[in-house]
């Protein structure tokens, strides 16, 4: 609806308005292949990859099942309560510089992660993975 106070350009756009280019490629692409790239490097923050590495923290360290899995249980826990927060921040600042710290942090929680000697570090590594992998990815 143009209000009469408005001036119409020769294209019949209000002047000051942008005009949607035309391409034959659907952009709807790029998001699919990113979407599919963050979901496979996620994949050290899921589940199905941590578990393949209880049996490695029970051999090295000593640790109980139930200690590395109460560890995990409450790094998950802990990192689904900062979503709302993960998710403000990408509200405020947008996707692709939120999404380039997350994946500077990913890489960071891997690296941390690796050098766990103590049950506290254990905890803390499954939070930062379960936070920037697994829910903020």
């Amino acid at each position: 609806m143009r209000l009469s106070h408005q001036y119409t350009g020769y294209w019949g756009n209000t002047v000051g308005e942008k005009t949607p280019i035309k391409t034959s490629f659907f952009y709807g692409w790029i998001i699919v292949v990113v979407a599919g790239l963050a979901a496979y490097f996620s994949g050290p923050g899921q589940t199905y990859t941590v578990s393949v590495y209880i049996d490695s923290y029970i051999n090295e360290f000593g640790w109980s099942r139930t200690t590395v899995s109460s560890m995990y249980s409450m790094g998950t826990f802990a990192a689904g309560m900062l979503m709302g927060v993960v998710g403000k921040l990408l509200d405020k600042y947008g996707h692709r510089k939120i999404a380039t710290l997350i994946a500077i942090g990913f890489g960071g929680a891997l690296l941390f992660i690796s050098t766990v000697r103590t049950v506290p570090m254990l905890l803390a590594g499954f939070f930062l993975i379960r936070l920037m992998g697994q829910g903020s990815m």
